[in-house]
C-alpha cells in the first residue's frame, strides 16, 4: 500500500469519521427504490430534488460496497481539490469514491473526468440537488456517467415506509376494480392519500417537523442553490424567487404574470425567463407548456409547484388551493407513467395531454368534457373513463 501524505491522511480520517457518524444515523426503513438502484456502470451521477434521500441512498451502498463518502461541502475540503484527494483515497483499498453535493467542490467536472481516466478500476460516483448544475458538466462527462435520478415518493413508496406495505401496480387505464375495492376493504387508502399529499411527498416525513423541513428546503434552494446557475444573481433576484413560490402556493390560478413581475420587480424578462428555468431545474417549480409550442422562451401555460404538499405547506388549508394541488401531483404522476406532459391547447378537452391521450382533472363531479379520461378526486373506486385521483400513485 502506497503511503499517504500526512496532511492528507488527517483530512481523510476526519472524513471517515464524519460518513461513520452519518452512517449510524440511517434511518431503519429505506425507499424501494434503493434497493434495486445499482451502481452498475463506473461512473455515476446521482440527481433529483433535495430531501429525497440521495444522502441516505449513498451511504446505504457504502454497506454492501467499499465505497468512500465524502460530502464536498464539508469545510476540510477547502485546501484540496476533489482530484488530489480521491487519487490520495485510492491508495487505500477502496473500490471507489463518492462525492455527495459534488457542485461545492472547485473544478468538479474536470476532476470527476481525470479520475475516471486515470483510475480504470475504480467507481467514481457524484451527487448534487441541483440537475442543471450536473447538465452544465455533463459535455465531458456524458459519454463516462450514467445519471440516476432519484425522484419524490410515490403512494405506494409513502406506504412502505408509513405501514411496511407495497400494494401492486395500478393500472390506471385498464384498472381490476375489484381488487382495487379490495385493497380499499384491508386498508383506509384514502384517508393515508390525503395525508400523503399535504405531507409525505418526502421521506423525511417520518422524522415530523415537514413544513419545517419543506420550508428549510425551498430557502436552501434558492439561497444556497440558484447563484451557482444563475452567476449573474443578486439578492433581488433571489427574493423574487422567493416571492414567485408564494404567490403560486396561494393563488388559484397558476401561472405568473410576466409584465407586471418584470415592472414591480424591475427586471428583465431574459432575467425572468431565466429563473424560471432554474427553479424548475431545482424542482421548485414545473412548467407545464403546449406540446407545439413556437417561443424558444416561455413562462408555459401553467406553472405548477413540482411538489404538491408544498401548497398545504405555504398556503394552508385554502379550499381554493385545491385544483393546483390536484394538478401538481396528476402532472408528476403523468410524467412518471408516461412521460412529457403537456398542456391541452382548449380548456374544453381538458387540462393534459400525455402520451397523446387527453386528462381532465377535478373533484368528484367534475366533467369528462370532450377528454379521454377524468382524473377525479374524491371517489374511491374507477369507472367508465374514470380515475381515482389516489390510485395514480400506486405504480
Amino acid at each position: 500500500m502506497i503511503e499517504r501524505s500526512p496532511q492528507l491522511n488527517d483530512i481523510i480520517n476526519d472524513l471517515m469519521d464524519t460518513k461513520d457518524r452519518l452512517f449510524a444515523n440511517l434511518p431503519d426503513k429505506l425507499r424501494p427504490l434503493f434497493k434495486s438502484t445499482k451502481f452498475e456502470s463506473r461512473g455515476s451521477i446521482v440527481i433529483g430534488p433535495r430531501g429525497t434521500g440521495k444522502t441516505t441512498f449513498l451511504l446505504e451502498k457504502t454497506r454492501t460496497e467499499k465505497l468512500f463518502y465524502l460530502s464536498a461541502d464539508s469545510p476540510v475540503i477547502s485546501s484540496c481539490g476533489l482530484w488530489q484527494l480521491g487519487s490520495e483515497i485510492f491508495k487505500g483499498d477502496h473500490a471507489g469514491v463518492i462525492f455527495d453535493e459534488v457542485h461545492f467542490a472547485p473544478d468538479w467536472s474536470r476532476d470527476l473526468k481525470a479520475l475516471y481516466d486515470a483510475y480504470p478500476g475504480k467507481k467514481i460516483i457524484a451527487s448534487d440537488s441541483s440537475s442543471i448544475i450536473l447538465q452544465k458538466g455533463m459535455a465531458d462527462l456524458s459519454r463516462r456517467f450514467v445519471k440516476i435520478f432519484i425522484p419524490f415518493l410515490s403512494f405506494n413508496d409513502y406506504l412502505f415506509l408509513k405501514e411496511g406495505i407495497s400494494l401492486p401496480a395500478i393500472d390506471i387505464l385498464n384498472p381490476d376494480r375489484l381488487r382495487i375495492q379490495n385493497l380499499l376493504d384491508k386498508w383506509p387508502l384514502i384517508q393515508w392519500f390525503k395525508e400523503y399529499l399535504t405531507g409525505g411527498i418526502r421521506p423525511f416525513f417520518l422524522e415530523g417537523k415537514y413544513p419545517d423541513r419543506q420550508l428549510n428546503i425551498i430557502e436552501k434552494s434558492i439561497f444556497s442553490d440558484l447563484p451557482f446557475f444563475l452567476p449573474q444573481t443578486n439578492e433581488n433576484i433571489l427574493r423574487l424567487g422567493n416571492a414567485i413560490i408564494g404567490m403560486l402556493a396561494t393563488s388559484s390560478i397558476p401561472t405568473i404574470n410576466m409584465e407586471s413581475t418584470c415592472r414591480d420587480w424591475n427586471i428583465g424578462k431574459e432575467t425572468f425567463y431565466n429563473l424560471l428555468s432554474a427553479m424548475e431545474a431545482l424542482s421548485l417549480i414545473r412548467i407545464v407548456d403546449y406540446k407545439k409550442s413556437s417561443k424558444s422562451r416561455t413562462k408555459g401555460a401553467k406553472i405548477l409547484l413540482s411538489d404538491p404538499s408544498h401548497y398545504a405547506v405555504i398556503g394552508g388549508a385554502n379550499p381554493v388551493l385545491r385544483g393546483n394541488i390536484r394538478e401538481s401531483y396528476v402532472a408528476l404522476e403523468l410524467e412518471k407513467r408516461f412521460g412529457e406532459v403537456y398542456a391541452s391547447k382548449n380548456e374544453k378537452d381538458g387540462d393534459f395531454v400525455s402520451n397523446k391521450i387527453t386528462f381532465e382533472v377535478g373533484g368528484q363531479s367534475k366533467k369528462i368534457k370532450n377528454s379521454d379520461y377524468v382524473i377525479r378526486d374524491d371517489i374511491a373506486l374507477p369507472a367508465d373513463k374514470q380515475i381515482p385521483l389516489w390510485t395514480m400513485g400506486i405504480r
